[in-house]
């Protein structure tokens, strides 16, 4: 699978990606040719746990939407897909929100016409 539309700039990241089972490999490829810088690590796992989540839990065709911006003291990356939401709630099955709580420095969400996660490392 090869992300469509890739448009890698100056620490700046556009993609979309087909809502398959190879999503986050591709999201963290794409991510690796920016400058990530010491907490590269943390930025990928985070990264990948957005896209597996908007994977498994939009059911949606729409491609998922991924942006990541390199700056001099931070990295902001976005996920966003077009399913119906889903519950983020204490009580929730998974990790994946208590991961990015634990691993960003800062996130939120967005919900509008779909689900937009964001966070940042710095």
């Amino acid at each position: 699978m090869r992300p469509r539309d890739a448009q890698p700039g100056l620490g700046r990241l556009q993609l979309q990606l087909p809502p398959e089972p190879g999503a986050p490999a591709a999201a963290r490829r794409a991510l690796r040719a920016l400058p990530l810088g010491h907490r590269a690590d943390d930025v990928l796992l985070l990264a990948s746990e957005l896209v597996t989540n908007a994977v498994v839990h939009a059911d949606s065709a729409e491609p998922i939407e991924l942006v990541a911006e390199c700056r001099l003291d931070v990295t902001w990356v976005e996920v966003r897909d077009h399913g119906h939401g889903f519950d983020s709630s204490p009580l929730h099955e998974g990790n994946g929100l208590r991961i990015l709580s634990a691993a960003s420095d800062c996130w939120g969400i967005v919900r509008d016409r779909g689900t937009t996660i964001w966070f940042e490392v710095g």
